[in-house]
């Protein structure tokens, strides 16, 4: 396995949006596969079901004709949508009818490039393999633990870790054009920085690609993917138990 260990933000190449706007096509928009989420986070809204409850939020997968609905109105803007977020708020795997979902975003001929973000825990070779068949771009997996422990405490979930890293080998071995990216805090590979599996930290051989959104980054992407030419800035709200600079894996 090649990978790079890179920043988690990078600012490079990015088009102003005050130099943009208005704009007649959203460069980016997030749609939600699930609302809901298997882990229980301390530090995520999410995590938190009883408050999630009190709003009044769904909690759940969206209706495959409702995401269809959504690809389908795309169709009235000027140009193709430069990034669709499948992901926000839950787990995207926790909806079963996924790569059905990135199949039809695909053939819409309204996305230029997908991509979604996951906790990990559905990435068996069943479950992960209709999506990068369906023609994903990018896979973003977040890690919230080296050991099953920190998972148990962060989480409230028995993560078999493991059995992760082996998913992700199998990922690795059968990504084709689609590139993934592993999310780990700072803290954590300096924590655990002699124990990291590795499946997550073995390096090298990389080449600069362009990324959507305007940013450009070195990182490895075997075979070359799809070319993306988005421009904005995005902002994460979400709070984390450590401080927001993290590494991502590529």
């Amino acid at each position: 396995m090649k990978a790079r260990l890179e920043p988690r933000i990078n600012l490079e190449g990015r088009t102003p949006l005050e130099t943009v706007i208005p704009l007649a096509t959203p460069f980016i928009v997030f749609v939600d596969p699930a609302s809901s989420c298997n882990f229980k986070c301390t530090f995520c809204p999410t995590g938190h079901r009883d408050m999630i409850a009190e709003t009044g939020r769904f909690q759940g997968v969206m209706k495959f004709d409702v995401f269809q609905k959504v690809i389908d109105d795309f169709g009235a803007f000027d140009k193709p949508i430069k990034v669709l977020r499948l992901y926000k708020d839950g787990e995207p795997f926790l909806n079963k009818r996924l790569a059905e979902m990135v199949a039809y975003a695909r053939k819409s001929g309204h996305v230029d490039y997908i991509d979604t973000t996951t906790n990990g825990t559905f990435l068996s070779p069943e479950r992960i393999g209709p999506v990068l068949d369906a023609g994903i771009d990018k896979i973003n997996i977040s890690v919230d633990g080296m050991t099953e422990e920190t998972y148990l405490r962060f989480t409230g979930f028995k993560f078999d870790f493991a059995k992760f890293v082996e998913n992700v080998r199998w990922i690795y071995a059968n990504k084709g054009a689609c590139e993934i990216v592993v999310k780990i805090p700072n803290e954590l590979i300096s924590a655990s920085s002699s124990s990291i599996p590795s499946a997550t930290v073995a390096t090298v051989s990389s080449s600069r690609t362009s990324h959507p959104a305007g940013r450009s980054s070195t990182s490895r992407r075997i075979p070359a993917s799809r070319s993306q030419r988005a421009s904005t800035s995005k902002t994460s709200a979400r709070p984390t138990p450590v401080p927001i600079s993290s590494t991502v894996i590529r």
